[in-house]
């Protein structure tokens, strides 16, 4: 049985990776997934976001940069947007939803 924090973490995931997705292949500052975040509204921190973004990267969903300043961006890879478009598998830690069409 999950957990309510592992169902916001796998939840934040997939809402990170679909704001990827929309950004339409550009990279996307950490603060602009955070404000996607707290939009949702799921809480998130700065430091939650960059698990989040080391997970997707891990997972082959993203490529983050790590910027000379400190700060992070990220980019959707083609399996990201595979995942999103429901054309392949989703990796476990991602909450994805069901397709419904």
């Amino acid at each position: 049985m999950k957990t309510i924090e592992q169902s916001q973490r796998e939840t934040a995931r997939w809402v990170a990776l679909t704001a990827l997705y929309n950004g339409a292949g550009f990279p996307l500052a950490e603060r602009v997934i955070l404000s996607v975040l707290e939009a949702v509204p799921i809480h998130a921190t700065a430091a939650d976001v960059r698990q989040h973004l080391h997970f997707l990267d891990t997972a082959g969903m993203a490529t983050v940069h790590k910027q000379p300043d400190g700060t992070w961006t990220a980019c959707i890879t083609k399996d990201g947007m595979d995942c999103v478009e429901y054309n392949a598998t989703c990796p476990a830690g991602i909450a994805r939803p069901q397709k419904y069409w």
